[in-house]
């Protein structure tokens, strides 16, 4: 494919990403509002305490919630608009039971899931 144009030309997306190509025939990708890595759960079973590491491409409203085996909603962990680069989200574990759960991130249209498990 060859470009003519001074202006990138979008060549294919994906949910949270663009890939495009410009002028100068060197590809690149834009990750639009969503995290481009959410890590596995962290737990620290004496300490009752849960991370979730998360890498942002770009600033935009995250959500982390978490969930149980039924589907019920426990426990909303971040609700924010937050700017790009990585950080941990705490995860509130001290409240939750025995069990299997999981992380969903949300950001722009993105998901990503996480599952853990609790064996107190």
């Amino acid at each position: 494919m060859s470009v003519t144009t001074d202006t990138p030309v979008i060549v294919h997306t994906t949910p949270g990403a663009v890939t495009i190509l410009d002028c100068t025939g060197l590809g690149g990708q834009i990750v639009v509002g969503a995290p481009s890595r959410v890590g596995d759960v962290r737990l620290d079973a004496e300490a009752l305490r849960g991370s979730l590491p998360l890498e942002l491409g770009n600033d935009g409203v995250v959500r982390v919630e978490i969930y149980d085996v039924t589907g019920g909603l426990r426990s909303v962990a971040l609700d924010e608009q937050l700017l790009p680069g990585s950080r941990e989200v705490a995860l509130p574990v001290s409240e939750l039971s025995s069990g299997r759960y999981f992380a969903v991130v949300r950001s722009l249209g993105w998901r990503a899931i996480r599952p853990f498990v609790i064996d107190r």
